[in-house]
């Protein structure tokens, strides 16, 4: 299954962050997905996608987004078809799991795995879209419903009591009383003895699974997934919804689903395109429990960041001169050069006046190339600087042809204040009073979050902007790196780009770095170079400024799955680096100071209340 690169890239799909690992988990499940389609295909078995990923499907052309897992579902005979040829069909690595086949499985559904667990073999990686997780797919039977209301309601009774014997049988068989118990039931029930080779517990799940299927040789009118029509009694629907089945778009590939599915999902959710970001009956993500067990073998993780003091400082001043800090001592050094200069003209020392003559104009050539270097050739100060190299040019050979006069001299020494004074004056309006601000985006779809402040900055007649799209490379599941994108080339014709390779950030020293990427190398799907780290950034420039590429929906902090998914994009190096995070909204900047000060420490509470601010 082909998947561009820019799928597995974190992003924000209807409101809800998206990781990159998530949408490596979901490929991986479209692949296992595609294997049973294949299976399906040739025992001419039917299946069709239900709850989120029919809803998905429907409303999203895929996944749900706060969705991690698939769920199709198939009639008891097509269920049971599967179940006989799965293990023999399936690739060597799978596992097929459901209560006829595993003793320590007790679900009514059957689960298709791809692995028992963590796998990084390369093929296996290779195959699953650098996902190194097992991931699975649920698959639910339908059984018929007795159009005899009693019957119905009978079976529905004395399955409830045989699902709560079965739920209560002790794992160990080692409660003998509560066990004898059980049978007692069991026999009152079904009438039926315990006495197979098999777990006891394995046995009442059979028994339960057997009574979900005795209406399905009536007619009937309706179906529903039995264990759900019976512990809740939801989920019931016309068996006419399953006559036809159809294809429908599903991320990169196509999914099957029943012809009437406006109808099922009316019966599921309601009013179905309300969208309405609910949680499901199991842990948020589905591969949190492999996560930490990997997390576990490992000395270091290489996606996760771990909180360092020394990241919320700013670099010594020292690491931190630019070509600004550089014109300021010059000025400085050839103001004294020149009163030195002066001093050893009078006294008829010609030597020496030589010599510094020399060396300004060295000096003064140096900062000539570096400010046309930055701010490109023909620029107003190096016009002046020109100047002020003929006037030396013009003084040393005066010098060279003999001494000078009185007269001579002090003509010199008012030439010489006349251009320092000129040179002051250019630097200060065209230089030094003028603020030089960087954009450093990454991708080019990215760039509407930094267009308004471009836009902004470019009005400003004081300030020159520079739009320098940086590199980005995939990562593997080890965190290695891969191959190099660019999409400098793919930005609006109206922003004029600059390429990351001609502007030295360090030697420039930007007033303002206003970057879309927190990550640094702890993002699962892609890294940008080390250079572009913000823990590097930050040394380059008097304020580092983090906008992120996304918009969330508001959030509040009991809604589990947003504030989980906050680990990918708040607690990173990029917020902690930065001087100022501007975010989309007041509660927003509320749950990024929550989460930060719960990573980081009560005590840096402060900290996050004065760097995060709002738009």
């Amino acid at each position: 299954m082909e998947f561009p690169h820019t799928y597995f890239m974190d992003e924000v799909r209807d409101g809800f962050y998206v990781s990159g690992l998530m949408k490596r988990y979901w490929a991986a499940q479209l692949e296992v997905l595609a294997e049973i389609d294949k299976v399906c295909r040739k025992y001419d078995i039917t299946w069709y996608a239900d709850f989120g990923t029919l809803l998905g499907a429907v409303r999203h052309k895929g996944f749900v987004p706060w969705d991690d897992d698939i769920d199709i579902c198939m009639m008891r005979d097509d269920y049971m078809r599967f179940n006989e040829v799965a293990e023999e069909e399936l690739p060597q690595s799978y596992v097929v799991l459901n209560i006829h086949k595993n003793e320590v499985y007790y679900d009514y559904v059957t689960r298709v795995t791809n692995e028992h667990g963590l796998n990084f073999e390369r093929e296996y990686l290779d195959k699953y879209h650098e996902c190194p997780y097992a991931v699975g797919i649920d698959i639910f039977s339908l059984d018929k419903i007795s159009p005899d209301e009693k019957k119905e309601e009978k079976r529905k009774q004395t399955a409830r009591r045989l699902m709560k014997a079965a739920n209560d049988m002790p794992f160990d068989n080692s409660d003998s009383v509560k066990i004898q118990e059980i049978f007692e039931t069991v026999k009152d029930i079904c009438h039926i003895d315990i006495n197979s080779p098999k777990p006891v517990r394995q046995q009442l799940f059979e028994e339960a699974e057997h009574l979900f299927t005795i209406f399905n040789d009536e007619s009937a009118a309706e179906v529903a997934c039995m264990g759900l029509w019976i512990s809740i009694n939801k989920y019931k629907y016309p068996i006419s919804c399953f006559d036809k089945v159809l294809r429908m778009p599903f991320e990169v590939t196509e999914v099957s689903v029943p012809a009437e599915w406006d109808e099922i999902l009316k019966i599921e959710y309601g009013d179905y395109m309300q969208i309405q970001k609910g949680g499901s009956d199991h842990e948020y993500p589905l591969y949190k429990e492999q996560e930490e067990f990997f997390m576990g073998l490992v000395k270091t993780y290489p996606f996760q960041y771990k909180f360092k003091k020394e990241d919320l400082e700013k670099g010594s001043p020292l690491s931190k001169q630019g070509l600004k800090a550089d014109l300021k001592l010059f000025i400085a050094s050839i103001g004294q050069a020149h009163n030195i200069h002066m001093s050893m003209l009078q006294s008829g020392n010609y030597n020496i006046c030589l010599e510094m003559l020399e060396k300004c104009h060295a000096n003064a050539n140096g900062m000539g190339e570096r400010i046309e270097n930055e701010y490109g050739e023909g620029h107003i100060t190096v016009r002046v600087l020109e100047e002020y190299l003929e006037l030396l040019y013009n003084i040393h050979q005066m010098l060279l042809e003999g001494p000078v006069s009185r007269e001579a001299a002090e003509i010199i020494g008012e030439s010489l204040k006349e251009i320092l004074d000129k040179i002051t004056h250019s630097l200060e309006k065209n230089i030094f009073d003028r603020k030089t601000i960087v954009f450093l985006p990454v991708r080019a779809c990215c760039w509407g979050a930094m267009e308004d402040m471009w836009e902004m900055a470019v009005g400003n007649s004081e300030c020159d902007v520079y739009v320098i799209p940086i590199p980005y490379y995939e990562k593997g599941a080890k965190g290695e790196q891969g191959k190099m994108f660019y999409e400098g080339n793919e930005f609006p014709d109206n922003v004029k780009i600059t390429d990351y390779k001609d502007f030295d950030l360090s030697g420039r020293h930007p007033d303002v770095i206003i970057i879309q990427n927190p990550y640094d190398e702890c993002n699962y799907t892609f890294s940008v170079a080390p250079e572009f780290y913000l823990r590097n950034l930050k040394n380059s420039t008097e304020m580092l400024v983090y906008v992120p590429y996304f918009v969330l929906d508001e959030f509040t902090p009991d809604d589990d799955r947003a504030m989980y998914t906050m680990r990918y994009f708040c607690t990173v190096p990029g917020v902690v680096n930065a001087d100022k995070v501007i975010l989309q909204s007041a509660q927003m900047r509320d749950r990024y100071i929550e989460c930060l000060t719960k990573f980081a420490g009560t005590n840096t509470r402060k900290i996050w209340e004065e760097k995060i601010a709002v738009k």
